[in-house]
């Protein structure tokens, strides 16, 4: 299941985040188009369990997929982030929000400027 996701979010990243990134950032838009590839694909419920409607991915898949949009677009990567642990008509849970962002540190940059981002060593 990880590889196919990930090989989603980056054909994603490649075909729709990557060219309007630039934009995103320079007139302050939306990323609609690049959220909407990522709904469409279903990796909002990432880490939701399948009996839940979600994909029943885990918490590596989701940093992986955070930090894989990041690259491209933080903008669009900040709300794949707020969605780990989201259930539908729930909200982030605070636990798998904590224990992703620990286990995978480049993960903040979804959530602050890449040049902002303390990034591990090595």
């Amino acid at each position: 299941m990880a590889t196919d996701v990930l090989s989603t979010v980056d054909r994603i990243a490649r075909e729709v985040v990557a060219p309007e990134a630039a934009a995103v950032d320079a007139k302050a838009l939306f990323p609609a188009a690049s959220l909407k590839a990522v709904r469409e694909a279903g990796l909002l419920g990432l880490v939701t369990a399948t009996d839940q409607g979600g994909l029943g991915g885990t918490l590596r898949t989701a940093a992986q997929t955070v930090e894989r949009l990041a690259r491209s677009c933080g903008s669009t990567a900040m709300p794949q982030a707020s969605s780990v642990g989201s259930r539908p008509g729930g909200s982030t849970s605070r636990p798998v929000a904590t224990a992703l962002f620990a286990s995978h540190p480049r993960t903040c940059t979804a959530l602050t400027s890449y040049a902002s981002c303390s990034r591990p060593s090595g």
